[in-house]
């Protein structure tokens, strides 16, 4: 990518940093019948619910800084900022870069049944609040990106929890709701690491497609695969693979 890229009267390109995770793209096209220069911006940015639209829906855009809703290049921020309406419910399938709940963040986000939580590299880091998924139609989806848990409260969607990544639970109390947690991945490498801390889980599928990913699984975790598995992936098990009955299937 080249920072900063003209070419004399068409337009103008400046890529600013701003915060780390943050980037801010300044575009100037020059306008050849005129002798004026129009501009258009584009960001990624942590945007922050505030509960300001005075409802507590992801989708009301009033209810975020700058009063847009967060996209697949933004990160949803949830923290002390919030006064009202600070419980939202994702009230639609939503596609963002990434979900963080810091310290300072008392509310609680519910998932609404049968919607879909799409998430990007910078993945979901929960440090306070409580998360609750939606029923076995509802999933939430990391796209190379880590899940990272560390306090406050999880229930897990009741049907994929999916995650490309590392996959770290460092404290709080997780509950794995009937669902699945799935270690996926389909790009050249994909590596993750499993850490589980005292989370027990209800079922697991590991499949990563391409054969240089390694899942290594940590020794505080047990990873049920359920009766006749089939799993891909290079495994380093440091912790404890169950089945049911039948034959396990590794590629």
């Amino acid at each position: 990518f080249y920072p900063n890229w003209n070419c004399e009267e068409v337009a103008t390109i400046s890529h600013l940093t701003l915060t780390t995770g943050n980037h801010h793209l300044l575009f100037e096209f020059a306008n050849q019948t005129e002798d004026a220069i129009s501009t258009s911006e584009a960001f990624n940015a942590n945007i922050t619910w505030d509960g300001s639209g005075g409802d507590a829906l992801w989708s009301n855009d009033s209810n975020w800084s700058g009063n847009v809703e967060p996209g697949v290049s933004d990160v949803a921020v949830f923290d002390g900022t919030c006064v009202s309406n600070c419980s939202p419910t994702i009230d639609t399938a939503i596609s963002v870069l990434g979900i963080s709940m810091n310290a300072g963040y008392a509310g609680t986000i519910t998932q609404a049944n049968g919607t879909t939580i799409t998430i990007g590299s910078s993945g979901y880091i929960q440090a306070a609040g409580t998360f609750v998924g939606g029923n076995s139609s509802s999933h939430m989806d990391i796209n190379d990106g880590n899940f990272s848990y560390s306090a406050g409260a999880f229930t897990a969607p009741a049907g994929n929890l999916s995650v490309e990544r590392n996959f770290t639970i460092s404290g709080g109390s997780f509950s794995a709701n009937g669902g699945t947690i799935a270690f996926d991945g389909a790009d050249y490498d994909e590596s993750g690491t499993a850490t589980c801390g005292t989370a027990t889980f209800n079922a697991v599928t590991i499949n990563k497609t391409y054969g240089n990913s390694t899942l290594t699984v940590a020794s505080d975790c047990t990873l049920p695969l359920g009766n006749s598995p089939t799993t891909r992936s290079h495994i380093v098990n440091n912790g404890a693979i169950t089945i049911g009955t039948g034959t396990w299937t590794h590629y």
